[in-house]
């Protein structure tokens, strides 16, 4: 029994040392942001302003200039003592050291006692006061021997519940998912901001060519399609290979992660208009694609309709999601052929509309009934269904998304 509570005991520690992805706390806010008064500075002010910052990148591109030049000499350095190797390998033998951090830290029992004491301090402040923080030296001194005039005993019972609530505070802030949309845009772009510098390092030390895209997953984000590539080589890549720009692939990956319709291909020839006349032969036939619950008696294209009670009926259907495009499975979309070449089988087909002058297609037929026993034409609870903007996405057909219909 000893050594079976060791051993849960040990998995137990591991998997808590282990290194977590994600977390179930909620996002709450963790800082204090005071509102301070802006003072409207005069021209002449922003002209020194603006004075004092080119002197001061001037300075700055000197002064890299000379780290540059130093970091060659080191070089040299290198080289003689150790001729194996050109120049050049030294040079980013001494600049490969990435800023990423390489380990954490565990939480010690004064950083959380620390916080602790800040907080009370902080309380007692009015409102719009300015909140101390660590860097405060008389705060600071003051809260180190209140600690250092503690027992052993009673610093560990002061800190028993803090440690666990400053890990929590911790995680909340690195995985938990933002509450609002525009901080998550925020903390989007400023990430991938920071990751982007760091990759373009990587790429100066050690040439490996990198190619990035990042695309969002829910309608209500903010942040658009981005690409990232570390020289024109790859985006040529893409270009000679798949026949596409970069931009073009990373809309379709976000025209696939925001339909979120498995099994969809995306490569698939690039069209003008939703093709009302012969969708069954153009589209469900080809991407088995098919439209349910069409509410009019004939299947035309929107501007084509005359009646404005029909377009509000059509309307509603759209944005109530009672009208909506679904891809077939494959069981269906095999009953689908059999039911249509059964149909041809048995009597021949009437001349297509597109032949008639001034005609009207009828609405697509529904799906046959699969083999389960479910009901003809699958509801959008039932199965996982488009809005005619996410088809247009995946049919690569230039749609106005404010707009339900194309014609």
């Amino acid at each position: 029994m000893v050594a079976i509570r060791s051993r849960l005991i040990a998995r137990r520690d591991a998997a808590t040392e282990r290194t977590k992805y994600m977390t179930r706390l909620a996002r709450k806010p963790y800082k204090n942001r005071i509102k301070r008064p802006r003072v409207k500075k005069t021209p002449a002010e922003r002209k020194l302003l603006a004075d004092k910052r080119r002197e001061n990148r001037e300075k700055y591109a000197q002064a890299l200039q000379t780290a540059r030049q130093a970091v060659a000499e080191q070089a040299l350095v290198l080289k003689a003592q150790f001729p194996g190797h050109s120049e050049d390998y030294y040079e980013k033998e001494i600049l490969q050291l990435s800023r990423v951090a390489k380990g954490k830290r565990k939480t010690n029992r004064w950083n959380a006692f620390l916080r602790n004491e800040l907080k009370k301090l902080n309380d007692t402040l009015p409102e719009g006061a300015p909140r101390y923080t660590s860097t405060d030296a008389m705060v600071l001194s003051q809260i180190t021997e209140t600690r250092r005039s503690m027992s052993d005993e009673e610093k560990t019972a002061a800190t028993k519940d803090l440690v666990k609530d400053l890990d929590e505070a911790k995680e909340m802030k690195s995985l938990s998912v933002q509450n609002a949309p525009i901080s998550a845009f925020h903390d989007a772009r400023a990430n991938l901001a920071s990751i982007f510098e760091e990759l373009r390092r990587l790429y100066a030390r050690t040439g490996v060519e990198i190619a990035l895209f990042a695309v969002r997953s829910k309608s209500d984000q903010h942040s658009p399609a981005l690409t990232f590539t570390t020289s024109d080589r790859v985006s040529d890549f893409f270009l000679q290979s798949l026949t596409l720009p970069m931009e073009e692939v990373a809309r379709r990956l976000e025209a696939y992660c925001l339909s979120g319709v498995p099994g969809v291909s995306f490569m698939l020839p690039c069209l003008t208009r939703v093709p009302y006349q012969g969708f069954t032969e153009l589209i469900t036939e080809r991407y088995s694609v098919v439209l349910e619950n069409w509410p009019l008696s004939n299947f035309t294209a929107p501007s084509s309709i005359r009646s404005i009670t029909e377009l509000d009926i059509l309307f509603n259907a759209w944005m109530n999601n009672i009208t909506f495009f679904r891809k077939l499975t494959r069981e269906e979309f095999e009953q689908w052929q059999a039911q249509r070449a059964t149909e041809y089988d048995v009597a021949q087909p009437a001349p297509h509309a597109d032949s008639a002058s001034g005609s009207t297609a009828a609405a697509p037929a529904s799906v046959p009934e699969p083999s389960t026993g479910a009901a003809q034409g699958a509801s959008p609870d039932s199965a996982p269904h488009l809005s005619p903007y996410a088809v247009n996405l995946i049919l690569h057909v230039q749609v106005n998304p404010l707009h339900p219909f194309t014609t």
